[in-house]
Parts: C-alpha cells; sequence; structure tokens
C-alpha cells in the first residue's frame, strides 16, 4: 500500500494585464487587436508576491495562421506562467485582419 500526503496551504486569485503577442503571423496580413488581455491567475498565497514580480515574463500569445481575413474572435494561450500558478480565466480577444 502506498500513501501519499499532499499539504495544502491558502490559495489566491490574482487579476493581471499581460501582453499579446502573436504567432505564425502572416506578413501579407496587417492585424488589429489589443495589445494586453486580463487574465486571473490562482496561486498559493506565499507565491503571489514572486508571481507579481515575474508577470513581465508572461505572455499570452494569439496564433493567427488560420485566422481569415474579416473579423475574429479568439482565446490566447498563457506562456511563462510560473510552475505553481495556473490560470483560471482570460479573456478573448476580437481582431480583424485586412
Amino acid at each position: 500500500m502506498v500513501s501519499v500526503k499532499v499539504e495544502v496551504g491558502p490559495i489566491k486569485i490574482i487579476e493581471a494585464m499581460i501582453k499579446v503577442l502573436t504567432v505564425n503571423p502572416s506578413k501579407a496580413r496587417k492585424s488589429y487587436f489589443t495589445d494586453s488581455v486580463k487574465v486571473l491567475l490562482q496561486v498559493p498565497a506565499d507565491q503571489t508576491e514572486d508571481l507579481r514580480q515575474k508577470l513581465s515574463q508572461i505572455n499570452a500569445m494569439l496564433d493567427v495562421q488560420k485566422v481569415v481575413k474579416g473579423s475574429s474572435k479568439i482565446y490566447p494561450f498563457v506562456v511563462g506562467l510560473p510552475i505553481y500558478a495556473r490560470v483560471v480565466s482570460i479573456d478573448s480577444v476580437s481582431l480583424k485582419i485586412d
């Protein structure tokens, strides 16, 4: 028999604005969208300050390779997130490609 104990501590939900970057942009396209999105992050309470210091290293990535001409609404994915944090929610991004 194997016994596993996991220590569970208090958690906090942190609201942050993170920079939006594009993945697979086409040189023939010009896209228009916001430069940052709101994200809610869940972190252990004792890691809150560490996360706030690392926010500039966290980005929301938009993969625009399959987006067609016109207006679209897509959800970015987050990169650079510390191992102790997880995304609770992230705003969608409305974009227009001419």
